[in-house]
């Protein structure tokens, strides 16, 4: 999977773009919406518990955390403490493009900040 290197004012652009194609900030998520961000945050969950442990919350030590308590958007960020495996990326892709509809997932962890794009975009911040 090929990487791109995007300074992080760009990285955080690509993703705002995503987002605000889902619905614009500051507007309260309609039940679409939310159920959209649950389909996909459940779908993540999913894979990323077939790769290692799984935190809701990260209140537990595990190699993979986030939560759906936060604003319902469609780029979730996921924290890892492994390197996010190039085959889990895959299917992480897979998914993306099976929404059917822009979204992106973001993993920060030992690769850094990095995302996988509904449109095949592998991106990765740096400084």
């Amino acid at each position: 999977m090929k990487v791109e290197l995007l300074k992080r004012k760009a990285f955080d652009s690509v993703l705002a773009d995503i987002s605000s194609a889902g619905w614009p900030a500051g507007e309260k998520a309609a039940p679409e919406q939310i159920e959209r961000f649950d389909w996909l945050y459940d779908q993540v969950v999913k894979i990323a518990s077939q790769y290692g442990s799984f935190s809701e919350g990260g209140l537990e030590p595990s190699d993979f955390a986030s939560s759906r308590y936060v604003d319902p958007v469609l780029v979730p960020l996921f924290t890892s403490s492994i390197q996010v495996p190039e085959p889990m990326w895959e299917e992480i892709l897979q998914v993306l493009q099976n929404s059917g509809h822009p979204c992106a997932v973001i993993f920060d962890g030992p690769g850094g900040l990095q995302a996988i794009t509904s449109t095949g975009r592998f991106i990765r911040a740096h400084p």
